[in-house]
């Protein structure tokens, strides 16, 4: 196969993946519409940062609360990384408000 390492891998929705694989950090791109994964990640102890990539502008009204800052979370904005990402949106010519956001999520 093209990607050896994917070979055996196998379907699991967040909640079980989580629960398997006790992840301390979690990198989201682009997190589907009407699919927020927050609240399973919320859940899992083990879990002291997530990243969310994509435009919380564009997910849909039920996926607001993914963008959210959740109790016993700080949010900070990552602007360098930020810097280096692009969407096709990003050609409206704007400094002030990009399309593209990366956010990060720490455990207080």
């Amino acid at each position: 196969p093209a990607c050896p390492n994917h070979a055996h891998g196998k379907r699991q929705n967040a909640e079980e993946a989580t629960a398997e694989l006790q992840p301390r950090i979690v990198i989201c791109e682009w997190m589907a519409k009407r699919h927020n994964l927050t609240p399973d990640w919320l859940r899992c102890s083990t879990l002291q940062e997530y990243i969310l990539v994509g435009d919380p502008l564009l997910s849909g009204d039920s996926d607001h609360e993914a963008w959210m800052v959740h109790d016993g979370w700080t949010v900070s904005v990552m602007t360098d990384v930020m810097s280096k990402l692009w969407c096709p949106l990003d050609c409206v010519e704007t400094d002030y408000f990009p399309n593209t956001w990366a956010l990060s999520y720490q455990r207080d």
